[in-house]
């Protein structure tokens, strides 16, 4: 499913996803919402009902003449003086919202006759049912009202409406699509609604049943613009489209009420980059939480970035991947000065705009670089708490890595080492007191997230080091689909052949460049090196010469499987405080011996001798001779004792995340 988040007055817009879409049948509901809404502000309401039709219409027109499906109102009778409505008795709207309905039908009416496209008229009738809907409205105002313990106030008090669930509505709506595809139906409006009719009393009463609290009613004048009484004869629906409401309104509050009191949690994943364009272990690892959390029916938006240039700058595209909904910014600024790299009031506007239409219950961050450090603070102004996994070290280090200008580990975060690598980076365009001000906003910022995740035990006592209290964070290990690789028990002999591999980012810090140097110094004609991840334009600067070496380019997390059957011994020689590499964790799944780097959180997934081997970080003749070693005798491998059950699964990993999520949201 793709989503395009627009206007459907924006004419360009509209044209150019029809233009895309290549649509058959065209459901179109969009409108202002409420009648009372209209009457405030008409303008509003007819530019969006009349103008954004005209363009669905004209746009309809020029690409392939779909089948539309119009949702219209009950509005467009006005007051009737017979009850129960047919489709037949005529428009007298007596509000600005259905004299606009009555206009579009119109509209509709006139497409079909010029296109000779089958197409439909749905009248609704007070849908309720989803706590997606507008909160003001009747059924979600009068339960909400009662729950909480506040009045609700009738304006007249001798109405009667049509109730219709949603679920039933859907229902119609698809109904509706069926016969518009198979040309049962050239042009008609139809009822979809019960033809039951309710007071606004007796709404109550089943609310009061339902939540077992009882009701303080308040009454005010009606009010000029309201229709009174209404409820329709759904035997046209029935006739034309098999459709008869199955949900009364006393299951249907129940339903209702149950879904408000009982609604999942909701969360909203924050990370600077996902799937399929960026392939990075906190990546990755958003993209496995996401799926798997979908998976379960929890409901997950997600906010990310891109780097297109050619499109315009801060323009959003909106999709659905896997049950995620996933909104990328295109974010192609650079950093000039040093609050780029931790502020955008462009990507702040963007992710609030995302946060008030997806409403979470909480806000899962992974990294804020190339987004905006403002994210948690706009989060808590909404009163929505703040949960962040800690990938590296990029809220105390602007690099991200605690590396220093020459590109060696920092001995410490302070301000005079940092100054030095600003200074290197941004030549003139910072100063002592830009520092000041950088770290004063980010202590800010780690100050207004209420707990986080930390993947290894090294990085958690660095953050505990640098000043967090110890009951806001805790550690858990990254979590994996374990069915996801395959686990090979490997017996080696002597002459077997030795197939060392690298996966994952391309950087200097991974130690890239020590592992291809060290591997020139093997001796040997049939031994093999293999780096799997994208060099992009620095491939090039990779290639050795050696034909043993192979640049494989980058893989999808999916083919992570297929990329470790090409491996038997994988190299991670990263010269940085690595949190806790998936790389790893994925080749102890798959059976793999690991080389790694005695750094960081890496000795925490890697034993000496037991599930594989540590060396002194950046040696490259500690490494040379170590695959050396295995080259010539690859029966040492044979005494690794590789346990699987040291990588925690990620329904293990889910399920204790949910409970850190349900905490903080409850």
């Amino acid at each position: 499913m793709h989503i395009v988040l627009g206007d459907i007055r924006d004419s360009e817009l509209v044209d150019e996803t029809f233009r895309k879409g290549n649509f058959d049948v065209v459901i179109h509901l969009a409108s202002v919402s409420r009648v009372i809404d209209a009457e405030q502000n008409p303008e509003l309401c007819k530019d969006v009902g009349l103008n954004g039709t005209r363009n669905i219409l004209d746009a309809a027109e020029k690409y392939g003449m779909p089948n539309i499906i119009y949702g219209s109102s009950r509005e467009v009778y006005g007051e009737p003086s017979e009850l129960p409505v047919k489709e037949s008795y005529g428009i007298h709207p007596i509000n600005i919202y259905g004299e606009i309905k009555a206009e579009c039908e119109d509209m509709v009416r006139f497409y079909q006759e010029k296109c000779h496209s089958p197409s439909l008229v749905l009248r609704f009738s007070n849908v309720y049912g989803s706590w997606f809907d507008h909160k003001s409205r009747v059924t979600p105002l009068f339960i909400r009202n009662i729950l909480e313990g506040k009045q609700v106030t009738i304006n007249g008090g001798g109405q009667l409406f049509d109730f219709t669930h949603v679920e039933d509505t859907v229902e119609g709506i698809m109904r509706a699509i069926d016969a518009v595809r198979s040309g049962t139906v050239t042009f008609d409006d139809v009822h979809i609604l019960t033809g039951e009719h309710h007071s606004l009393q007796e709404l109550i009463s089943y609310i009061e049943e339902a939540t077992g609290k009882k009701a303080d009613i308040a009454y005010n004048a009606a009010r000029s613009y309201d229709v009174e009484k209404f409820y329709g004869d759904p035997a046209k629906a029935e006739k034309l489209l098999g459709f008869k409401a199955k949900i009364s309104l006393e299951e249907g509050v129940k339903k209702f009420v149950t879904h408000l009191l009982n609604k999942p949690i909701r969360i909203l994943k924050v990370i600077h980059g996902y799937p399929p364009y960026y392939m990075a272990g906190s990546e990755v690892y958003s993209y496995q939480l996401a799926n798997e959390l979908a998976a379960r029916g929890i409901s997950v938006g997600l906010f990310t970035r891109v780097e297109n240039p050619f499109i315009p700058g801060y323009t959003s595209d909106y999709a659905v991947e896997k049950g995620v909904l996933i909104k990328r910014v295109n974010n192609t600024s650079s950093d000039y000065v040093l609050t780029d790299k931790y502020l955008n009031p462009k990507i702040d506007e963007s992710f609030e705009e995302f946060l008030t239409e997806y409403e979470p219950d909480i806000v899962h961050v992974g990294h804020l670089s190339h987004l905006s450090t403002n994210i948690p603070l706009i989060a808590k102004k909404h009163n929505i708490p703040v949960i962040m996994t800690i990938h590296d070290f990029w809220m105390y280090c602007f690099r991200g890595q605690m590396i220093d200008s020459a590109g060696k580990v920092c001995p410490k975060q302070c301000e005079k080492n940092c100054m030095v690598c600003l200074e290197k980076r941004l030549k003139k365009h910072a100063d002592v007191e830009d520092y000041r001000t950088y770290r004063e906003h980010m202590e800010k910022v780690l100050d207004s997230i209420d707990y986080f995740i930390a993947p290894s035990k090294h990085v958690m006592n660095f953050y505990i080091t640098m000043g967090m209290g110890a009951e806001k964070i805790t550690h858990l290990r990254y979590g994996f689909d374990k069915e996801r690789i395959t686990f090979l028990k490997r017996t080696f002999n002597k002459g077997d052949n030795i197939r060392f591999g690298f996966t994952g980012r391309i950087i200097p810090v991974k130690g890239i460049q020590t592992v291809i140097d060290a591997f020139g110094m093997v001796r040997s004609d049939t031994a093999t090196l293999k780096i799997y991840g994208d060099a992009g334009k620095y491939a090039k600067y990779l290639d050795s010469g050696d034909s043993r070496l192979g640049i494989e380019g980058p893989y999808h997390a999916d083919d992570i499987d297929n990329v470790l059957k090409q491996i038997d011994v994988l190299v991670v020689p990263s010269e940085w405080f690595e949190v806790s590499p998936l790389v790893i964790q994925e080749a102890i799944l798959a059976g793999i011996p690991v080389i790694t780097s005695d750094l960081g959180g890496m000795p925490e997934l890697i034993q000496e001798g037991g599930n594989g081997f540590l060396i002194p970080p950046g040696d490259k003749k500690y490494l040379a001779n170590l695959m050396q070693k295995i080259v010539d005798d690859p029966t040492v491998l044979n005494s690794l004792d590789i346990d699987t059950s040291v990588v925690v699964s990620v329904e293990d990993h889910v399920d204790t995340v949910m409970k850190i999520y349900k905490r903080f949201a409850e």
